[in-house]
């Protein structure tokens, strides 16, 4: 008998691309670490690996959850199928669709570890 986290993780994954066009397909950027160098004032990030067309779907915060905080008023949620990342997300990693990044500011799972919910958040470019 198939356990069930393991059957709703599989149909997650079989079904997604009947949402058809509401996806997007974005490079998934798996960052192990991350330092900032005072002197030249940046960021140094040190890669884990980059999957590209992963298929996620957008959708913004409900205004009453948007706190200016935690949450912007222009963080999204993206919605990903677990086994379809080969990496397990973490808030260093990133996503790019069309050259826009999209950093991930926290990462929730469901209870049958079907999809990850990622925040994310344009990066700003100086």
């Amino acid at each position: 008998m198939t356990d069930p986290k393991t059957l709703m993780q599989t149909e997650v994954q079989n079904n997604f691309p009947l949402f058809g066009n509401i996806r997007t397909a974005v490079d998934y950027v798996s960052v192990a670490s991350s330092d900032y160098s005072p002197s030249a004032g940046e960021v140094s990030e040190s890669i884990n690996s980059t999957q590209s067309s992963v298929y996620v779907i957008f959708t913004g915060y409900k205004i009453k959850d948007v706190d200016g905080s935690m949450i912007h008023i222009n963080d999204q949620k993206a919605i990903i199928p677990t086994l379809d990342l080969t990496a397990v997300p973490s808030d260093l990693d990133y996503l790019t669709v069309d050259s826009v990044r999209w950093d991930v500011q926290n990462v929730k799972t469901d209870p049958a570890n079907a999809t990850w919910t990622l925040q994310v958040r344009k990066k700003v470019m100086p």
